[in-house]
């Protein structure tokens, strides 16, 4: 269709061509083109001295008298009420140790984890946001004006949609909590809501 006009076609039409691109993408390269959005969304620091989006391991988090946020990746998404949510699993780990040395400055580190239960809803709108890009780099189509146009509007709408899923996803503050020295740290974990920048 094209405003008014309807006709029939033996080509695919645009949002068929974007829904099987959308299906054949591997989750890898899902999760890496989200990663990389969520560093640009991720923004000022904040209060915090540096932050720290999907370190790829503990010794990327220094161990300095600073207060950080470590956001962490899609990979380990947090399970609300889980002992063994993968969220927690890398944040112990990332407090514990800094590379091969025991953390001294664990008092200085907060984590930001993605909610599992919305991840799924993100890596849609992450796929059409890849597939629609493609479409718009693939010099092989035979386009019409009006389909540029409409392809650049999907890419720009899919790009707000991910980014709007960023900030409704990484909704769990993991804070490290130790009433006695003695005593073996306690997560408070804190369901963030809102709509505003990350950190």
């Amino acid at each position: 269709s094209d405003g008014a006009r309807y006709w029939y076609s033996t080509q695919p039409s645009l949002k068929r061509l974007a829904d099987d691109r959308a299906a054949q993408l591997d989750v890898h390269e899902v999760w890496a083109h989200l990663i990389g959005v969520l560093r640009e969304e991720t923004g000022s620091r904040g209060e915090f001295a540096a932050v720290h989006p999907v370190p790829a391991s503990s010794g990327d988090v220094p161990d300095e008298p600073e207060a950080r946020l470590v956001i962490i990746g899609p990979e380990h998404p947090h399970i609300a009420k889980d002992e063994q949510s993968p969220a927690l699993v890398l944040a112990r780990e990332v407090l514990a140790t800094r590379g091969n040395s025991p953390r001294l400055y664990q008092n200085m580190v907060v984590f930001l984890a993605p909610d599992k239960q919305r991840l799924h809803e993100l890596e849609e709108a992450t796929r059409f946001h890849l597939a629609w890009m493609s479409i718009a780099n693939d010099g092989s189509l035979d386009l019409t004006q009006s389909q540029t146009q409409q392809i650049k509007a999907r890419q720009k709408e899919m790009r707000e949609t991910v980014g709007a899923r960023i900030r409704e996803t990484w909704a769990w503050l993991l804070v490290p909590s130790q009433a006695d020295p003695r005593a073996p740290v306690e997560w408070l974990p804190t369901r963030l809501q809102g709509q505003e920048e990350i950190v």
